[in-house]
């Protein structure tokens, strides 16, 4: 046989194990493979590849050159004998790739490839979107990566979504009468691109009543490990799903029970999402059973001879005010935690993170999971059990807000200040300000964004009011009105600050400092505005609603 071309592409083709996935990919492979001469490797696992062999699929391309099959391990128990052809469990199937347990035997195959003689060396990955694990041998081998996402884009923009539905508190469902009381009706028109969308239409993942499930955290998982790049293709930002969702609950049996001293929870004061967190524990009660730490306010290059920027810890208590060294790991950044609790990690190093000591892991950083946690799960050790910012006859009503506070004003100056084409920006900021109309609407009427009792809905919204008139205004552009000329929001947000406790979780200078010397692309001479220094401890009149 002839050398061949060193400038002959290789593409190394892996889908998820489903029929409804290796099909597209197989004919993205041919396409690849007939119309612009790469030489093909294409990935099964033991299980479909044999499957396939036996019924004859495989045949018209078993002898065609410069094609070729390979197969891996699922990661599961091997069948037992006479069940060969039984269907697989599809949970256990999507946890063992989530788990990344065929990440090493890829890695092999990858190797093994690259010495097979006559064909040219691996020159790039094209892997199912499903199969996030594969982005880990890519980097560890230098290799560039196509990720395929093999459902249809109405598929795949449900999934997308996935997180937002978290977010909002519309998944996962409340209870099984759900399924039938017209609940699934529920329109979902904020998704852009999906006309007359209602959430049955979504990817059934989301009926499930459990906040643990398999399959839905799993394709949410993949989805953060795979689109990292927060701004899609129309300039539009959009945040990248939480990868760390495991439960703390009363329940001593338990693998994560609550218990003193065991947690400890990683913040930075500058961000809205963390300062929830600390917000909640502040107000529970629970200081003496939860430790904290906080990170610097300005990112910091996370390893050296590598581009990225994030927290990192303060290498003493006196270097910045506020922020502290890692008193449990003894990390230096919040990417070493993350490396800790998983090697193989791929997504973005966030916080909040809720740490188990006991298991040196990450149990959560999804605050909006957290804050329920510590809402209720801790009431046997916090010095306010009494308090419950998520009561049961407003969980309704705090879930509608929720999910317009988020997508309009939590997320909306995200939007505002990180879109990159005026279209998605106009969008943003208008819809930005009508909830801020509305806000200050409702609060014209009660004292709280619920009704007359605080609750989980306005921590949610009070960490992004705090930080409004300081940062957004200036930095994302969010200038349309100052939060100071909405008389009853700007009371509001004195109000929720002067409740004992909560001004503690507002450091100011951090926030400016992060937001005006963390984002080179807004503000690349990381210059931090002199003002306006507003005072929100001065006198409110919110008692006007007092009973």
């Amino acid at each position: 046989m002839g050398s061949i071309p060193s400038e002959k592409p290789h593409a190394v083709c892996i889908p998820y194990p489903a029929q409804g996935h290796i099909t597209p990919m197989l004919k993205l492979a041919k396409l690849l493979h007939s119309c612009y001469g790469f030489h093909i490797t294409f990935v099964n696992t033991h299980y479909n590849h044999r499957r396939l062999l036996n019924s004859g699929a495989l045949s018209p391309h078993l002898n065609v050159p410069d094609f070729r099959f390979e197969s891996i391990p699922d990661g599961l128990p091997a069948p037992p004998a006479g069940f060969e052809d039984a269907t697989q469990d599809i949970p256990k199937l999507c946890q063992s790739i989530d788990e990344k347990k065929i990440l090493k035997p890829f890695k092999e195959l990858l190797e093994r490839v690259n010495c097979i003689g006559g064909s040219p060396p691996v020159s790039c990955i094209v892997s199912d979107g499903a199969m996030s694990f594969t982005l880990d041998a890519a980097e560890e081998m230098g290799l560039p990566e196509v990720i395929f996402w093999t459902t249809s884009a109405c598929g795949y923009s449900g999934y997308l979504h996935y997180e937002e539905l978290i977010q909002r508190g519309i998944v996962p469902l409340k209870n099984e009468a759900q399924l039938n009381d017209g609940y699934l009706e529920m329109p979902l028109n904020w998704i852009p691109g999906m006309k007359n969308l209602r959430l049955r239409d979504m990817p059934s993942f989301v009926r499930t009543t459990d906040p643990n499930d398999i399959m839905l955290n799993c394709a949410n998982r993949q989805m953060a490990r795979s689109a990292l790049d927060e701004t899609n293709i129309s300039g539009a930002f959009n945040r990248t799903p939480s990868t760390f969702r495991n439960l703390i609950s009363k329940d001593k049996a338990s693998q994560f029970s609550a218990e003193s001293g065991r947690y400890h929870l990683y913040i930075s004061y500058a961000c809205p999402w963390a300062s929830r967190c600390l917000s909640f524990l502040k107000l529970k009660g629970l200081e003496s059973a939860i430790s904290y730490t906080s990170t610097k306010p300005i990112w910091e290059r996370t390893k050296e001879g590598e581009e990225h920027v994030g927290w990192i810890f303060s290498t003493s208590g006196t270097e910045e005010p506020g922020a502290d060294p890692d008193p449990i790991n003894g990390a230096k950044t919040v990417r070493e935690l993350y490396e800790i609790a998983s090697s193989a990690y791929t997504g973005k190093y966030t916080v909040p993170v809720l740490w188990d000591k006991k298991l040196k892991t990450i149990v959560n950083n999804e605050s909006s999971e957290i804050i329920q946690m510590f809402n209720t799960e801790f009431n046997d050790l916090a010095e306010k059990p009494d308090l419950d910012l998520y009561p049961e006859h407003l969980q309704l009503k705090i879930h509608e807000v929720n999910e317009w506070v988020y997508d309009s004003i939590n997320n909306g100056v995200y939007k505002c200040g990180f879109a990159r084409q005026q279209g998605p920006y106009d969008e943003a900021v208008e819809k930005l300000f009508k909830a801020l109309d509305k806000c200050e609407e409702i609060l014209n009427k009660q004292r709280y964004i619920c009704g007359d009792t605080l609750t989980e809905a306005d921590i949610r919204l009070f960490v992004t009011l705090i930080r409004f008139d300081e940062v957004y205004v200036v930095h994302f552009k969010c200038n349309k009105k100052l939060l100071r000329e909405y008389p009853n929001i700007f009371n509001y947000t004195k109000d929720i600050y002067q409740i004992p406790g909560m001004s503690s979780t507002v450091k100011m200078d951090h926030i400016k400092k992060h937001y005006y010397g963390s984002h080179p692309s807004i503000n690349p001479f990381g210059i931090i505005p002199a003002g306006p220094n507003i005072d929100y401890s001065s006198p409110h009149d919110r008692e006007r609603f007092s009973s």
